[in-house]
């Protein structure tokens, strides 16, 4: 029985993703890792296309957020702005109207922490009309909550 459920949900998190990923419908709140990469799918999906209500049903409120930083220009973000979440959805906007696109290349599930945040790490080609050079390599890392099923923390900087 426990295994048809989980089959059954990883199912239906596939689908989700495959169907619509940048609806704005977001991902049913937990944390198992396939709702986690679904989230972080849906996330890149919707900012690839500019879609602020995807993207804002895919972060966590005032109350969870922690931060969202790029750590290299361009658009850099200090770490007092990273951690303002009523900036983030025009930042991603100013972003996107650059032309910046995410592609995710490897996403590595870890843990729950003992508040309840899923935590991962992830490598993406980051392209942008302001990135000298190109498409670049960027990795990162961020968390989720499980009690929402919404990011709360995204960090990225160029690979070295």
């Amino acid at each position: 029985m426990k295994l048809t459920v989980t089959a059954t949900l990883a199912a239906a998190a596939l689908a989700l993703t495959a169907a619509s990923p940048i609806s704005a419908t977001p991902p049913r709140p937990g944390c198992s890792p396939v709702q986690t990469r679904a989230l972080i799918s849906h996330f890149v999906a919707a900012f690839n296309t500019g879609n602020r209500r995807a993207i804002n049903d895919t972060w966590a409120s005032k109350l969870w957020f922690k931060w969202y930083s790029v750590t290299t220009d361009p658009g850099a973000r200090t770490p007092e702005a990273a951690a303002r979440r009523d900036t983030l959805l025009s930042y991603l906007a100013d972003r996107h109207a650059a032309n910046e696109r995410l592609t995710l290349t490897n996403v590595k599930i870890s843990g729950v922490s003992s508040g309840g945040y899923r935590n991962f790490e992830f490598h993406l080609m980051r392209s942008a009309a302001d990135l000298v050079g190109g498409p670049t390599a960027y990795r990162g890392k961020g968390a989720s909550t499980c009690s929402t099923g919404r990011l709360i923390a995204w960090v990225m900087s160029a690979a070295e």
